[in-house]
């Protein structure tokens, strides 16, 4: 069995400035714990952050151009087993995503992972062999055609 304590966004948040610019966040606290009489009593579930952060400050011109800087982050480890024995550690991921809007069609790019960091965005709780981590994505990036209805 397990309880938590809380797990709701502290704060989302969008501010406008000059018609074109947006600054927006959503910040998640989860601090969920194990009771009872088993042998994890006390110990953090398994595979949730306790902080996430996602922010982006999108910018929209326009004539149709659109860029987005973006940022997620888990200021601190986490852990991938019930035993609280194998922890995440903390990670920042930054990307950039752009394009161009003609209504209805739309072009866009990503590059995500700018900094190419090694982390493990996901993990595999408590698996029954130990390989825990998922490893994120390297630098990479993409992109597309999108039709807006």
């Amino acid at each position: 069995m397990w309880a938590g304590a809380a797990m709701w966004p502290i704060a989302a948040t969008r501010i406008t400035f000059f018609d074109h610019l947006t600054f927006r966040t959503a910040y998640t606290y989860a601090h969920y714990t194990f009771r009872g009489e088993s042998a994890f009593s006390g110990n953090f579930l398994p595979g949730q952050p306790r902080h996430l952060l996602r922010a982006e400050l999108p910018y929209q011109h326009p004539c149709g151009f659109w860029a987005s800087p973006f940022l997620d982050w888990s200021p601190a480890e986490y852990f991938a087993d019930g035993a609280n024995t194998a922890p995440n550690d903390a990670y920042a991921v930054l990307g950039l995503k752009a394009g161009y809007d003609w209504r209805p069609l739309g072009l866009f790019f990503e590059a995500n992972n700018l900094a190419n960091k090694l982390c493990s965005a996901s993990v595999q709780v408590d698996s029954g062999h130990p390989r825990f981590y998922e490893r994120a994505n390297g630098r990479s990036f993409y992109g597309g055609a999108r039709w807006h209805f």
